[in-house]
């Protein structure tokens, strides 16, 4: 699948985090089917890495979801990939 992918900054829970230089924010990258279809429903991807390595811009999400949407039985998604080590 082809997908539009666009950053959104989210606040942490209680200002955790907030002495970091994301200034207490959490990164998100959302991606949207070229389609631009509203009202889709969304995956969160969490990638791995054992809180050491890994970010919400590894391709190994991407690789997957595009395998997924790719098949003709598949209905249309949105997904999200984000920073989570709060």
């Amino acid at each position: 699948g082809k997908w539009k992918v666009g950053e959104e900054m989210f606040p942490r829970p209680n200002g955790a985090g907030a002495e970091q230089e994301d200034c207490g924010l959490i990164r998100t990258l959302v991606h949207r089917p070229l389609s631009e279809e509203c009202g889709l429903p969304l995956v969160l991807w969490a990638h791995g890495g054992g809180m050491t390595i890994g970010s919400c811009e590894e391709s190994y999400g991407a690789d997957l979801f595009a395998q997924i949407y790719a098949q003709e039985s598949c209905p249309k998604f949105c997904w999200a990939s984000v920073e989570y080590r709060l």
